[in-house]
């Protein structure tokens, strides 16, 4: 069987496939792969074969130069078969966008007539190839502009514009003409031989792409792609009869794609909105028997909401928001309330010396509704009143100026040294730390962290969390990295970590974000930040609570990994099939 007769069986079964993220993405790609391969629609044996359209192209040419209408020049000799991919259909010939038609045309028409301009804005990316041309005068844009007119065929040859595949057949024209951005390569084909539409499907398919991709010269940022590689690259020219089945075919699959993701996006709507109705329920809940009902709902639904990593994470952000409201264990009278805890002044480690901090009191204005209220036992507390009474051992950031060490000061070996970006999924990834020199590290006295710290991202990449484990070496904080100690006697460091990593803490970061131009929370406004305080006991118990869910939300986000890697697996497989067998 064909591909071509492969394929309504493999259409027939795309529900096993589609689910996967990405995979409507590689449904097109595989689309417009087989139809530029002649794998997408059977081939007729009555359709006149390629080899006469190249024909008519030469004779066309040569009628054309004849009339002054088309500069003579040296056309190419068909590619090799050192030059081609791969076989082609009988019926189908391999030839060049320069055998074709005039690459880089250019029009000659009155200065005062109306045109249309193409900035590279005007050019659709993805796959639908449409334009919305601005009217200029050609008086204006004909010089130092590429030349288009209806019918050509255009492709940008920058990137990311290239790869994201800007690139259309040029249609409905100011006057049939036209000039557009200088990052255009364009083909205006002579006579009839290619249906621009069909020609478009092989620049815009993932083969031509990356080949593209490799070929590009230039520097980061302002990479293109040469103009011979648009003119020269081989390109399948089927029949053109076969073209226009090919084009209708690969239409109608496109709006099946449409359609699929549309559907897809309203899944995963519904689905968000169910699962948002049900985790607010939880933290709306205000007494124990309406948690447990809200829990109860949520339990009869759960594999059907949280099966995505969007909903999953969402869960995993109420799991939080629960354990900062009191809403997430039960509350146990006999454990000390925490103002108690938090009337005492704690004594800080023996030899402990800290910096003085002049700390200008600064409110931070909040929305409202975002302290909830709390059991009784609970209070909140304001880190620089935590800080006085030393339950907050200390807080500080790295060197900021002239202490920041220079890049010569870093070496592969030395003291470890934590960025921003070295803070992920709540760990410090070592691997990723740079070293510096310990001649430097030892003239600074500001910014060590230690094991047990638990550490905040405050600067540029802002609300990154970590904990530090207990045996690690003492070790140097970059200038957008806070270090929090604690005193175990009053706040579990497990405790203080679920609470940075909360809505509660996270909103009054994005307040102080939002009444100034920075992305930057400053130690100063920190200080003056609310956190809820439980019960000593009461924090461990949350501690342990909120492992324990989160672990199950790890297994479910595992879960969802492992099926979405079985399907790309069997999507890759069918795939290949399709483009690489033909059986018999």
């Amino acid at each position: 069987m064909t591909a071509a007769g492969m394929l309504p069986r493999f259409l027939d079964n795309l529900d096993a496939f589609v689910a996967a993220p990405g995979a409507v993405a590689k449904l097109r790609e595989m689309i417009l792969d087989l139809a530029v391969r002649g794998k997408l629609v059977e081939q007729h044996q009555g359709d006149a074969p390629a080899a006469e359209l190249l024909e008519q192209v030469s004779l066309e040419r040569m009628r054309l130069v004849e009339n002054g209408k088309l500069r003579k020049r040296r056309v190419p000799p068909p590619p090799g078969n050192e030059e081609v991919p791969h076989e082609l259909p009988i019926g189908w010939e391999w030839t060049r966008f320069s055998i074709l038609g005039e690459v880089g045309p250019r029009n000659s028409i009155d200065d005062s007539s109306e045109v249309s301009f193409l900035p590279m804005a005007t050019i659709s990316d993805g796959y639908a190839g449409t334009i919305s041309p601005e009217v200029r005068s050609w008086g204006d844009v004909k010089k130092g502009f590429t030349h288009v007119a209806d019918g050509d065929i255009a492709m940008a040859k920058i990137t990311p514009c290239f790869q994201n595949r800007k690139s259309a057949v040029i249609l409905g024209l100011k006057n049939g003409v036209g000039a557009g951005t200088t990052e255009l390569h364009v083909l205006r084909p002579i006579g009839d031989a290619v249906l621009p539409e069909y020609a478009l499907l092989h620049l815009k398919s993932l083969s031509y792409l990356e080949v593209g991709v490799s070929k590009m010269t230039g520097s980061a940022g302002q990479k293109r792609v040469p103009t011979a590689y648009f003119s020269e690259t081989p390109f399948p020219l089927p029949p053109l009869a076969e073209q226009l089945r090919i084009v209708a075919k690969v239409d109608s699959l496109m709006s099946m794609c449409d359609e699929l993701e549309a559907q897809q996006q309203r899944e995963v709507d519904l689905r968000q909105r169910a699962s948002q109705a049900s985790l607010h329920a939880l933290t709306a809940a205000t007494d124990r028997s309406e948690i447990q009902s809200a829990w109860r709902r949520l339990n009869d639904h759960f594999e059907t909401l949280y099966d995505t990593p969007e909903t999953i994470d969402d869960l995993r952000q109420t799991i939080l928001q629960l354990a900062v409201q009191g809403k997430l264990v039960e509350q146990d009278p006999k454990d000390e309330p925490s103002s108690k805890l938090l009337d005492r002044t704690y004594v800080l480690p023996k030899d402990y010396k800290r910096g003085r901090k002049l700390v200008k009191k600064t409110p931070v204005n909040v929305p409202s509704g975002l302290f909830a209220e709390l059991p009784e036992s609970w209070e909140y507390a304001v880190i620089q009143d935590l800080y006085d009474r030393n339950i907050i051992v200390d807080f500080a950031d790295g060197n900021h100026g002239s202490l920041y060490p220079r890049k010569n000061e870093f070496a592969n070996s030395g003291v470890i040294f934590v960025s921003a970006k070295d803070l992920v999924d709540g760990r410090v990834q070592w691997s990723t730390c740079s070293k510096l020199n310990r001649d430097k590290a030892n003239q600074l006295v500001k910014g060590w962290s230690q094991g047990g710290d638990v550490l905040l991202t405050h600067n540029a990449t802002v609300g990154r969390v970590a904990r530090v484990e207990g045996e690690v070496a003492p070790f140097l904080l970059g200038t957008s990295v806070t270090f929090y100690r604690l005193n175990d006697a009053a706040i579990d460091r497990n405790y203080f970590y679920i609470v940075l990593r909360s809505q509660v803490w996270q909103e009054q970061m994005a307040a102080i974000m939002s009444q100034t131009t920075r992305n930057q929370v400053s130690i100063q406004k920190q200080a003056f930040f609310q956190i809820p305080v439980p019960p000593l006991n009461e924090q461990q118990r949350i501690v342990d609570k909120v492992d324990q869910m989160l672990a199950s939300c790890d297994a479910l986000r595992a879960q969802h990994e492992k099926r979405v890697a079985i399907t790309e697996k069997m999507l890759a497989a069918m795939v290949h099939r399709l483009l690489e067998e033909d059986a018999a």
